[in-house]
């Protein structure tokens, strides 16, 4: 078994589950992309770390340890909202320290969601309603997904498919999931919803900004 599986797991809330198919998603990392450490914390990315490659995906999968500690929750309805239960960080999506976490819905449904840093990325939505759909988005060969004013263009690497320095990547998901990488973001992310909006209609967007109403 994958020891970066290991310590996500371990890392993970009792009423939240790492997915099969992100499962194999970090296997296939061990086997062709990269792992590093860093004070005991493992980090996976599709492609080697430390290369100089505009168009990688620059996405690195980890066990966030201190989630009740992330900067946009507020401590006093913390404990009353169950975020600890039903949220868990395990990828930084953006240099600027945006992040995708799992995410329990109020109908007890698992989904993978966007935070934000708040100093770069105001991004605050739904990514993917499962993991395949996750898989398919990272897929497509933006550098970062936390810009949701990239969402409907076509990534660099995509237009110039010759050039693509994601396409080993793409091919495994294609045949291991038997499905197709679409060429934009927003065909599987359905509300590009900024921080705060209450009048979102994405859910986590909602639930999320009642968490910082004092």
């Amino acid at each position: 078994m994958s020891s970066l599986i290991e310590q996500i797991e371990s890392s993970l809330p009792p009423r939240i589950e790492l997915p099969d198919e992100i499962k194999k998603l970090f296997q296939w990392i061990e086997k062709r992309g990269s792992i590093s450490e860093y004070e005991e914390t493992l980090y996976g990315s599709i492609h080697p770390f430390g290369i100089d490659c505009d168009s990688c995906i620059d996405i690195s999968f980890y066990a966030e340890k201190s989630t009740n500690n992330w900067w946009c929750f507020d401590v006093e309805n913390f404990r009353e909202l169950n975020v600890s239960e039903r949220l868990s960080i395990f990828a930084q999506t953006g240099g600027d320290g945006s992040v995708a976490a799992f995410w329990l819905d109020d109908n007890n449904k698992q989904k993978i969601v966007h935070i934000g840093s708040g100093s770069g990325s105001d991004l605050m939505c739904i990514l993917a309603e499962n993991p395949i759909d996750f898989i398919r988005l990272i897929a497509i060969g933006y550098n970062e997904i936390c810009w949701q004013e990239e969402f409907n263009e076509i990534p660099q690497s995509r237009q110039y498919t010759t050039k693509n320095p994601n396409i080993e990547f793409q091919k495994w998901v294609e045949s291991e999931f038997d499905t197709t990488i679409p060429l934009t973001a927003s065909e599987i992310v359905k509300y590009s919803s900024t921080m705060w909006n209450i009048n979102s209609d994405d859910s986590f967007c909602k639930w999320i900004s009642k968490i910082n109403i004092r």
